[in-house]
């Protein structure tokens, strides 16, 4: 039970930008999602994506240099606002908690 998986942690919209595929006004729908590695139990995050589509013409991963800059200022907010759950910390913590233990223990 080794691998990495892929979650999304949140979700949001761009309302009313201009799509640069279709040409049209759309909303622009916006997810985060992390990349972790799992190690039975344990999980440990690697890193952030944040993926955008159109809602009309459903293109998905639009690039930055196909948003506005209005909708790019959103984007980064969106994605600053995000925080990484604390239970996908776990690996770190109980690694920190058993690292601590066994320090204790060598010292008496």
């Amino acid at each position: 039970m080794i691998g990495t998986v892929e979650r999304k942690i949140s979700h949001g919209v761009i309302k009313d930008e201009k799509c640069k595929v279709c040409n049209e006004n759309a909303n622009l729908l916006v997810d985060v999602y992390i990349k972790i590695l799992a190690i039975r139990i344990f999980v440990f995050p690697l890193e952030k994506r944040t993926s955008v589509s159109c809602a009309k013409c459903k293109k998905a991963n639009l690039k930055s240099y196909e948003l506005s800059s209005t909708a790019k200022n959103k984007l980064f907010k969106i994605d600053e606002e995000t925080k990484t759950p604390v239970k996908f910390y776990s690996g770190y913590i109980v690694i920190t908690i058993l690292l601590f233990l066994w320090m204790f223990s060598k010292l008496k």
